[in-house]
């Protein structure tokens, strides 16, 4: 009964770690969105010169965004697959027990597919303006 709650607390702990992840890395990339549009001002004035709309141009950064998040999400889909196979030959091998870290299969579509949905999900709309209307 103590081992089992002890597993809950520290699951408890891991989801709370994750959770703040999620949160952060989504607050970075909106960050390194309005950056690159901020320094992107000359593509944005030629895009707009040969006929772009706003909303044409918002479609470039939002598709970027959502291309930036399925990678990173791909990539930390791979990342943790290597360090699962990792983890299990390091504590087969201490512990004798096969397979103790395990990657369920529902979990990867998951993680694929919700990561970069709140990345993107940025509204161009209310962001400030510091060059008025040229956006």
């Amino acid at each position: 009964d103590s081992v089992t709650t002890i597993i809950n607390a520290i699951s408890y702990v891991l989801v709370a770690f994750v959770s703040i992840s999620l949160v952060v890395s989504s607050i970075m990339i909106g960050i390194i969105t309005y950056i690159s549009v901020l320094e992107r001002t000359k593509e944005i004035g030629i895009l707009r010169a040969i006929g772009a709309s706003r909303k044409d141009v918002s479609r470039v950064f939002n598709a970027e965004t959502l291309i930036v998040g399925f990678a990173a999400g791909i990539m930390g889909i791979l990342v943790t697959l290597l360090l699962t196979v990792i983890a299990n030959i390091i504590l087969g091998k201490l512990t004798g027990i096969p397979d103790i870290a395990a990657l369920p299969p529902w979990a990867l579509p998951s993680r694929w597919f919700f990561s970069p949905a709140s990345e993107s999900d940025w509204n161009w709309r209310d962001r400030p303006r510091p060059f008025g209307d040229c956006l």
